[in-house]
């Protein structure tokens, strides 16, 4: 019996005995398994964990596994802090490799056919705490640098100086999120949460310009209008997209 995707396998309390006529074996088994963890949705992933047993002595012609589905379920004890069991499910089949490995059993075949049996206990996030502590620090740097309309057209090196300081916090806190989740080469929704935000305050600064510009040619009250202006329109547009990218991954999943 090989598991497939185990890191490390233990094995404890094996034993066998016949009972009228039948030989009954059992043996408890604990791990470390590989799984694929896609992320792309954080905090509203879900996982489908599965654990996967081959025979390796015979064909699946010689030797074939039955599931048990009436009597294979997860533990009513199993407590898993954040996460919830939606769903589980064993089903046996045959596994057919690009090879024979040499096995006389299927001399003058191209390929070779095993048994094999996957346990797998589908998972969903319960709690978006986490999620809440990763995008804090960004939705804190975008509200610091929208009151960078509220100085003046009159203050551009305050405005300039608060803008730097935000959109390093937001790079800072991407690499902290990073961290957390792990590094991939998908795009998340926390990653597209940090670079809508990087986007804004960049806009934030060509706004800024703008109406400096307009404040040293003496156009004093279109400059403050155009601050008046872009402050709701970007931060309407902005809580409407975080809105948007959240909603899609809930749904995504």
């Amino acid at each position: 019996m090989d598991f497939v995707d185990a890191i490390e396998v233990r094995k404890s309390l094996a034993a066998s005995s016949e009972r009228g006529g039948i030989v009954w074996s059992y043996v408890k088994v604990s791990g470390t398994f590989r799984h694929a963890w896609d992320v792309r949705s954080y905090p509203f992933d879900r996982h489908e964990l599965s654990i996967v047993v081959e025979n390796t002595d015979a064909p699946a012609s010689s030797f074939a596994y039955v599931a048990d589905h009436q009597g294979s379920k997860p533990s009513r004890d199993i407590r898993l802090d954040g996460w919830k069991i939606t769903g589980f499910s064993i089903e046996a089949f045959t596994y057919v490799y690009d090879t024979i490995f040499g096995d006389p059993a299927f001399a003058g075949k191209s390929s070779s056919d095993y048994s094999r049996l996957a346990v797998t206990a589908s998972i969903a996030r319960t709690k978006l705490l986490g999620f809440g502590k990763l995008v804090a620090g960004v939705y804190v740097a975008f509200a610091l640098s929208a009151l960078a309309f509220l100085l003046g057209p009159y203050n551009g090196r305050r405005r300039t100086n608060l803008l730097v300081g935000t959109l390093f916090a937001v790079l800072v806190n991407q690499r902290v999120a990073e961290s957390q989740l792990g590094r991939t080469e998908s795009v998340t929704l926390i990653d597209q949460i940090h670079v809508l935000a990087m986007v804004y305050i960049f806009a934030i600064a060509l706004v800024g310009i703008y109406s400096q510009w307009l404040f040293d040619r003496n156009r004093q009250d279109r400059a403050v209008r155009v601050d008046v202006v872009g402050f709701w329109v970007t931060c309407v547009s902005y809580g409407a997209l975080n809105l948007a990218l959240i909603w899609a991954a809930a749904i995504r999943g």
